[in-house]
């Protein structure tokens, strides 16, 4: 039988569901899309890569309007891809901006895997800031979701993929900029 604790667990409001819907549309799909089919219709990587940026730009400005506080990791993000596509734009080569961010992708990526030591991983709390909006009863709730061993798997396995792929990405990002290895040809040809 479930203790009350777990009870409570269960009962615990998650974030409404538009949030989530503008978190994955502005941020993950729109973006997405936009890079593909600009590039599939022969628009430039950098403008391509700019176009796509304006949807988490876009989310920035709705968090801001909604909440009145920063989403900070989207700011992070944003800042990643500007300052890439300054690079890209300073030097006149696509793969230089790619280069520059892959390294910074990397440490992000061993924080997360050094995290998996930890009581709360890095994504434990990524997703916190995600799930609860800032929302002091809701950060209560989700931090006291630590004692359920399903919740804490998730985090770990969430941590570890996101701990993983950076370090790969920077490793093949950094050989085909060095001309040792094929990442994506066909997005700069």
């Amino acid at each position: 039988m479930p203790s009350s604790f777990a009870l409570a667990l269960s009962a615990t409001k998650l974030p409404p569901r538009s949030a989530l819907r503008r978190i994955a549309l502005l941020d993950v799909i729109l973006p997405f899309l936009a890079v593909v089919t600009l590039l599939h219709n022969g628009v430039a990587p950098l403008a391509a890569y700019a176009v796509g940026s304006i949807f988490p730009a876009s989310s920035i400005v709705v968090s801001w309007l909604r909440r009145r506080s920063f989403d900070y990791l989207g700011l992070g993000v944003l800042g990643g891809i500007a300052s890439a596509l300054a690079m890209a734009v300073v030097t006149g080569d696509p793969r230089f901006g790619l280069v520059r961010a892959a390294p910074a992708f990397a440490v992000f990526g061993i924080a997360c895997l050094v995290s998996l030591a930890t009581k709360r991983p890095l994504m434990f709390f990524v997703a916190r800031s995600l799930a609860t909006g800032g929302d002091t009863d809701r950060i209560a709730a989700w931090d006291a979701r630590l004692v359920l061993p399903a919740f804490r798997k998730v985090m770990r396995r969430l941590t570890a993929v996101w701990g993983s792929q950076p370090v790969d990405v920077c490793r093949r990002c950094l050989a085909w900029g060095h001309g040792r290895e094929s990442v994506e040809p066909e997005v700069w040809d």
